[in-house]
């Protein structure tokens, strides 16, 4: 969707002269407010800065799950005149070996390592637009990004989408549905927050 758009919808000005102008959804790009967003996630979650506070816990398996590591932190602060409050819970796995049959029949032993984790919060952007964001990334689930925007009734609205290399707009996934369904998965996120 085009900063355009964006604005439009900000505004509440869609018609149908506006929505011709509209990105198509095959070529539809981040919105230059999720990339800063994202861009400050990033930062917080990289490295240390005054104005953010990182908390992280772990919790590590013992016997039969000796290994396995579950993670729960928290991220709140200021990166980029963005303010941030942001969860995270993840789970990685040692190194395992694993044995598999490769293509010639013969048995290979492989080693893995599984990680995934997921970053849920919300964002408050330099014009105190608020907004909200859920992150799972890692290998051993299907990554995603969702970006919620703030709306005139006070609700967060799902916005936009990324999969892969894929952007998907709102207008994608059709109306009247209170659950969406990310295209290509059976993630199922909600269309609307309560803020």
């Amino acid at each position: 969707m085009s900063r355009l758009r964006e604005i439009e919808r900000r505004l509440g000005r869609e018609d149908a002269w506006s929505n011709a102008l509209s990105v198509p959804k095959e070529t539809a790009e981040l919105w230059p407010r999720f990339i800063k967003v994202k861009g400050a996630i990033l930062t917080a979650l990289t490295s240390q800065t005054s104005q953010t506070r990182r908390k992280l816990d772990t919790f590590s398996w013992s016997g039969v799950d000796s290994g396995i590591h579950d993670h729960r932190g928290q991220v709140k602060g200021v990166i980029n005149g963005i303010e941030l409050e942001l969860d995270i819970e993840g789970t990685t796995v040692d190194d395992q070996a694993q044995v598999v049959v490769d293509k010639d029949g013969q048995w290979e032993i492989v080693h893995s390592k599984a990680q995934c984790m997921e970053i849920c919060g919300t964002f408050t952007s330099a014009d105190r637009r608020r907004g909200a964001v859920k992150f799972q990334i890692g290998n051993a689930g299907t990554p995603f990004e969702a970006y919620w925007l703030q709306i005139a009734d006070g609700r967060l609205r799902l916005e936009q989408v990324v999969h892969g290399k894929d952007v998907f707009d709102t207008e994608s996934f059709g109306d009247g549905k209170d659950q969406v369904n990310i295209p290509g998965t059976r993630i199922v996120i909600p269309r609307f927050i309560e803020d």
